[in-house]
């Protein structure tokens, strides 16, 4: 749901409401797997609205049955609202839910498990600058090149953690038509990414990007016509699957180059090498097999001819970075998410 604002009459200028799905989720390393926590100061009106994160921090917690959410309160407290659903909290072993609360101090960890089939929800409130469950601006020190790659690897890590690349391990792709429904999915970004390269290359003037754009755009031309060598091909009309593979495409039109690079080369070539690696071996038998196996091999190097663009910025274009790559590995979850549901109903 779209954010609205309704007049109040002359008594406030306007009343905001927000669906909670425009609220930015964020994650931190070795605090969340799986599920999801929403930062309420990422949204740009929201921040606004709320005390400084250095005093008070929001995040709307989500989590899906089987999911697990490990919460360090390192040096402030932090306290969790029970919305909907159930889970298992230890390490006090004890059931919770809605209209529950845990206060946890500083100093100490608590683990949420056993999620029931309604999933979990909770706000989650910490009181002072966010270090566990919240996600803070990067740090001084962090705005480089080499605390982007991090942040960038810690991202990956954690989606690969996720129910995309799940699939690919436990055994849910053996069914015909569950494999068949994942492919379909992987074929519509596999045509989007054309787009990308293309529109990326068409667009750029500089003389320091655009040799490093039309070797890759040459490196990759073409790919996506080695995935729909299958005579079960079938064309997805899933447009929610088509809006968030589009919004890759929308992003070659309205970034600078460095970020282009940032977005294709940071997170879409590492999860390419990622996934093209459990892939290969998954359908090693598939008549598609040569797509798994040219970006296996070949993506790491892709990520590499863009990561050389990224070098030697001011700190505050990795500043400006670090929101690019967390805005598109959440996009890229939300892209293959919707591959899985369309799996499940398969």
């Amino acid at each position: 749901m779209a954010s609205q604002h309704l007049a109040a009459s002359g008594v406030h200028p306007e009343v905001y409401v927000f669906g909670r799905n425009e609220i930015p989720s964020g994650r931190q390393d070795h605090m969340l797997v799986g599920g999801m926590v929403r930062l309420f100061h990422g949204h740009p009106l929201l921040r606004t609205l709320l005390p400084s994160a250095g005093s008070v921090s929001f995040g709307w917690i989500q989590l899906r049955m089987g999911e697990t959410l490990e919460v360090r309160a390192e040096q402030r407290s932090v306290l969790l609202v029970g919305c909907d659903g159930a889970a298992q909290l230890s390490p006090i072993d004890r059931a919770i839910g809605r209209d529950d609360l845990v206060a946890l101090p500083a100093g100490q960890l608590c683990r949420i498990s056993g999620v029931g089939p309604d999933g979990f929800h909770a706000l989650a409130i910490v009181l002072g600058e966010a270090q566990g469950v919240l996600a803070s601006p990067p740090a001084s020190d962090q705005l480089t090149l080499d605390g982007l790659l991090a942040h960038n690897l810690r991202r990956l890590e954690q989606v690969a953690q996720g129910r995309f690349f799940t699939m690919l391990r436990d055994g849910t792709l053996d069914s015909r038509d569950k494999r068949r429904a994942y492919l379909d999915g992987v074929q519509v970004f596999s045509d989007m990414f054309q787009t990308m390269i293309f529109s990326r290359q068409a667009s750029c003037r500089d003389d320091l990007y655009a040799p490093v754009f039309l070797q890759h755009l040459r490196a990759e031309l073409g790919h996506n016509e080695l995935l729909a060598q299958r005579s079960d091909k079938q064309v997805s009309k899933d447009a929610v699957l088509a809006a968030t593979a589009s919004w890759f495409a929308y992003q070659m039109h309205v970034l600078d180059n460095v970020e282009k690079a940032a977005v294709i080369h940071l997170v879409l070539e590492t999860s390419g090498q990622h996934f093209h690696a459990l892939a290969r071996d998954r359908f090693a038998d598939e008549s598609n097999r040569a797509y798994y196996e040219v970006h296996a091999d070949n993506d790491d190097e892709h990520a590499k001819m863009g990561i050389r663009l990224l070098d030697g910025h001011h700190p505050s274009v990795y500043r400006r970075l670090h929101q690019i790559v967390d805005e598109a590995w959440d996009m890229f979850e939300a892209m293959v998410n919707r591959i899985v549901d369309s799996v499940v109903r398969a």
